[in-house]
């Protein structure tokens, strides 16, 4: 009978008890909108806060911590209160890699650490000319594939070993052609630094 009786309080009095013991029963951290946020506009910490909502309340995909919402833009208006959720936002454009062109670079003796590389990896692209080297870049390139002689994709798979590719192709803008076509015609050979 005590039992039940305790059983009974607990279960119709957690507000009581959360503020007795600074607990959150039946309820989990949620990221919520602390004003409106309409599409297109940039998810910033100061529009968004923590809040505790009752498990059986939370949306689907809801973000648990504020950090998943940095560098997002939201894809839908977004009300005050309102849960934010993985299904309404996305990475800022200007985090998106915005080349769209891809260049192929044969591979030489100058490149071996080709059989160090996959696809999906970001590396240094330098060059060598008259005993000088430089960055060809100031920032990283990503290498979209890996192809052998025959234009097999090699080195994709990061749980298998890696072979040495004969061509390595990376993601590049018009002026990164430019850039690399003008190299390649003074006798630039390049070569590729990746961090280890």
């Amino acid at each position: 009978m005590l039992l039940a009786v305790i059983f009974h309080f607990l279960v119709t009095q957690t507000d009581y008890i959360e503020q007795i013991f600074g607990i959150k029963l039946n309820k989990k951290e949620v990221v919520v909108a602390k004003e409106n946020i309409y599409k297109g506009d940039k998810i910033t910490e100061d529009k968004i806060a923590i809040d505790y909502v009752d498990i059986d309340f939370i949306i689907e995909g809801a973000l648990t911590d504020v950090n998943q919402a940095r560098d997002f833009i939201a894809t839908q208006d977004i009300y005050e209160k309102e849960q934010i959720s993985k299904n309404k936002i996305e990475l800022e454009e200007k985090d998106k890699n915005p080349k769209k062109l891809i260049y192929s670079i044969s591979v030489n003796n100058l490149a071996a650490i080709g059989n160090f590389l996959y696809a999906g990896d970001s590396v240094m692209l330098w060059y060598v000319h008259n005993g000088k080297t430089g960055k060809v870049f100031d920032d990283s390139v990503e290498i979209v594939a890996l192809r052998d002689k025959s234009g097999n994709a090699v080195n994709y798979n990061k749980s298998q070993p890696t072979s040495m590719p004969d061509s390595v192709i990376i993601r590049v803008d018009e002026d990164d052609i430019k850039k690399l076509e003008e190299y390649s015609s003074q006798g630039k050979k390049f070569f590729f630094v990746k961090e280890i």
